[in-house]
């Protein structure tokens, strides 16, 4: 048993998924918001048996997983903001880039000049874009969910094909934990997630994204294709009340954001091959 919970692949996929899975159901009776933090907690849960709980020194992929939790704070905050939401989503983008500036400035401070400029900007971006970009889907939660799922998963194969085995697999908890609150939805089709799971899930795919390319030897182009899955996503979509129609939407909406995601693999393994076994 412990060899099993010792294996990569079941720390990034079944334990965040089980977890993330078994906290949304226990937290819904408290309303389908707060559901929404099961993504959290199966997230974290993979944290635990990836990289432990120390947090010294405090590394990039560290500062990563604290961000994920305080976003999650957050992201209660905007729930409860009522009509100051757009002003509070405007501010947790800004966040968002301040966070992807703390999380890459040791290697950004080594650059000079423009370049520096240029590689901050595009990390704030970045990393922004993805954290709200998605939060207006939250009324259309089987996109919405479907769309950060689409990000996590590739962010994470973006990861492990630049050689960072560790961003791969904190990508793929996020990945998991996503597909775990899409089960959700099919059980329960009328519940709409809070922006607790929306702005971390996707800050946390923002600032991974970023890491793979600042630390690991993710070119920075490949990510052009994942900045487009937020916009790809507010494409038209079938309605969906009930269950039949959910698999519509579903289908649907992986049609818009999925060919983005693999065009982004798809450069990567061209430029970097698959990786070693």
């Amino acid at each position: 048993m412990t060899e099993l919970f010792q294996d990569p692949f079941l720390q990034s996929t079944f334990l965040p998924a089980l977890a993330a899975l078994t906290a949304a159901l226990v937290l819904r009776p408290f309303g389908a918001a707060a559901a929404g933090l099961g993504f959290v907690i199966g997230f974290l849960v993979s944290v635990v048996f990836v990289a432990g709980w120390q947090w010294q020194p405090l590394t990039s992929t560290r500062k990563i997983v604290l961000l994920g939790g305080v976003a999650a704070v957050l992201g209660l905050l905007c729930d409860w903001a009522g009509a100051w939401r757009p002003r509070v989503l405007a501010v947790l983008a800004l966040l968002a880039g301040c966070g992807a500036l703390w999380v890459g400035w040791r290697i950004l401070a080594r650059l000079d000049g423009w370049d520096r400029v240029l590689a901050a900007t595009a990390v704030v971006a970045y990393t922004a874009w993805l954290a709200v970009g998605v939060a207006p889907l939250r009324d259309r939660p089987g996109v919405g969910v479907s769309a950060l799922l689409a990000l996590a998963l590739g962010t994470s194969v973006s990861a492990v094909l630049g050689a960072s085995a560790l961003l791969g697999q904190l990508a793929g908890a996020a990945a998991a934990a996503s597909g775990a609150l899409l089960l959700v939805l099919m059980l329960f089709p009328g519940d709409r997630f809070g922006y607790a799971f929306y702005y971390s899930a996707g800050l946390l795919s923002g600032l991974i994204g970023v890491a793979a390319v600042l630390v690991a030897s993710v070119p920075w182009y490949a990510l052009i294709p994942l900045a487009f899955v937020p916009a790809l996503a507010r494409l038209p979509v079938p309605a969906a009340t009930t269950r039949r129609e959910l698999l519509r939407q579903l289908l649907v909406i992986n049609i818009y954001v999925l060919p983005p995601v693999m065009v982004a693999i798809g450069l990567l393994f061209y430029l970097r091959g698959a990786p070693a076994v």
